[in-house]
């Protein structure tokens, strides 16, 4: 029995066909759950550190869990979809987005705290406050996950040739 060698993998010539669409059914099955994986560690992360406002180790978590979702989504989409190193920064931007309001929220309802975070007229925060208040360091912040994102995307892109 013949077999082909291609970056090293060996497949039959007899099952051909079969063999690499089998192959591109798991790794397609990694991805997802890596995906999977990733999502849940960072929220996972974000809803056990009882903060009620976005805190520096949350912020990190939050850029590192947003880039690396959109560096897996750019090795496993890139070259099939078009996917490019700026789709995988402005996903990494939504994503960052996502994730801190996520956080914002959950702490928010999870751990409430009516003597911290109160107004100037001695009235607790609503949601809407809270994320009114700290829109500006999210903002800021939101554009550091966008050049991490292409950084790292393009330094694997450069690993890879």
């Amino acid at each position: 029995m013949k077999h082909l060698f291609y970056s090293d993998v060996c497949i039959e010539e007899i099952k051909g066909k079969a063999s690499i669409e089998a192959r591109k059914k798991i790794g397609r099955l990694r991805m997802r759950t890596m995906l999977l994986l990733a999502l849940l560690l960072a929220g996972g992360a974000l809803l056990f550190t009882k903060g009620l406002y976005v805190e520096w180790a949350e912020m990190i978590v939050v850029v590192l869990a947003s880039c690396m979702i959109a560096v897996i989504i750019h090795a496993a989409y890139g070259k099939r979809n078009g996917f490019s190193r700026i789709l995988a920064a402005f996903s990494a931007f939504g994503l960052y987005w996502a994730f801190s309001l996520f956080d914002l929220t959950s702490d928010h309802y999870l751990y409430y705290l009516p003597q911290e975070g109160v107004f100037y007229d001695g009235r607790p925060l609503t949601l809407g406050e809270k994320m009114n208040e700290f829109v500006d360091d999210l903002f800021v912040w939101s554009w550091v996950a966008p050049l991490v994102s292409g950084s790292l995307s393009l330094l694997f892109a450069r690993s890879k040739t």
